[in-house]
């Protein structure tokens, strides 16, 4: 318990961490990853624009989610009504900004919905930035 008292604040102090300055306030990361999606979302986007795709942004960076679900899953749980939601709402409010966690990459198979948004990106937005964890940013095309 000793030596416990005494590595585990070591440790915390220690580790790798980061600090951002967002509209929600001064922000600690303790993720790399997390800490370089934040801070790139950050310098390309406005408070109340719409964004989709990571709630926890959406509240961080005070983005305006567009549709009626905070996110999706590649399983039943995400069901085709809610799928065509987000279809019409990105298109509705031309959203700038779509975050993918690379769990919404498995293929096509009984229960996930996800292949008219799927179809909706490829031809309407590309990949601007991929992170280490996955995770990426589509950007609407400039049509």
């Amino acid at each position: 318990v000793i030596v416990l008292g005494v590595v585990k604040p070591i440790v915390t102090q220690t580790r790798w961490k980061a600090f951002l300055d967002l509209p929600s306030g001064r922000t600690a990361f303790f993720q790399p990853a997390v800490y370089e999606k934040t801070k790139w979302v950050a310098e390309r986007t406005e408070p109340s624009e719409y964004f989709f795709g990571d709630q926890l942004l959406c509240f961080d960076l005070w983005l305006r989610n567009p549709t009626r679900v905070p996110f999706l899953r590649p399983t039943d749980y995400t069901r085709p009504e809610e799928v065509r939601n987000v279809v019409e709402s990105l298109e509705n409010h031309q959203v700038r900004f779509v975050s993918w966690y690379r769990g919404l990459d498995i293929p096509d198979g009984e229960g996930n919905h996800l292949a008219p948004l799927n179809l909706y990106l490829g031809s309407h937005y590309h990949v601007e930035e991929t992170f280490e964890n996955g995770d990426k940013i589509w950007e609407r095309n400039h049509e």
